[in-house]
């Protein structure tokens, strides 16, 4: 692996090693709830909990409404890591599927995912 910042050089390696939990769920509306739940529980302790919980849900919905994950049988995966510096890393790992934008009634616009890239930017 190789370190852009590092004028191209091999990267350094962290000694910092994440915290990580994983766990899966049927690709259901109500299972959202119980991911919000997991997550809240692994970050009580973290300033970042209620940003992180809030793009879970919307990643997540995302899964559960638009991915192939919504076809009978399907699931989504949460993967958290913890880092001892405070940072924390949340995915959402769903059966994929094409990407369809589709049109909004009256107007509106697509958000959650733009408040996504904003929150975890920050």
């Amino acid at each position: 692996m190789f370190d852009p910042d590092n004028g191209g050089g091999p990267a350094q390696a962290h000694s910092e090693r994440p915290n990580r939990s994983s766990i899966s769920f049927p690709a259901t509306a109500s299972q959202v709830t119980w991911a919000h739940q997991f997550l809240e529980n692994l970050l009580t302790d973290s300033p970042l909990a209620a940003d992180a919980v809030l793009c879970l849900s919307e990643v997540a919905t995302n899964s559960v409404i638009h991915s192939n994950s919504r076809c009978k049988g399907g699931c989504f995966t949460v993967n958290v890591e913890r880092y001892d510096n405070g940072r924390v890393r949340v995915e959402v790992e769903d059966q994929g599927g094409p990407w369809i934008q589709r049109a909004k009634p009256g107007g509106q616009l697509s958000l959650g995912l733009r408040i996504v890239g904003q929150l975890a930017s920050e």
